[in-house]
């Protein structure tokens, strides 16, 4: 069993943009990692590490690591994007893929 949360991070596939697709990676006290996909699926990790390159694998990028380069691409300013927030985690997988149309 998981114990608590130390360290929550949020992460967007870039090849997807201007649409957002998030993805979680939840860091456990004992040094596991969980990853939650915009699918609902739960991904485990023996430590963040492995979980952090599991995801740059598939073209995601930390949300706190955007620059200029990426907000223009998103054609939004990064200030402007929440990140995924509910109740549970099923209110907050409804939010974890965001459909933009270009104008």
């Amino acid at each position: 069993m998981n114990s608590n949360v130390l360290k929550e991070t949020w992460w967007l596939a870039d090849t997807e943009f201007p649409d957002l697709l998030w993805a979680r990676i939840q860091v456990y006290e004992d040094g596991t990692a969980e990853m939650l996909s915009a699918t609902g699926y739960r991904y485990k990790y023996k430590s963040e590490e492995e979980a952090n390159s599991e995801l740059f694998q598939d073209d995601y990028l930390p949300f706190h690591s955007l620059d200029e380069e990426d907000e223009e691409e998103l054609g939004i300013p990064l200030s402007s994007i929440q990140i995924p927030s509910g109740e549970s985690d099923d209110e907050i997988i409804q939010k974890m893929y965001v459909k933009r149309s270009l104008l």
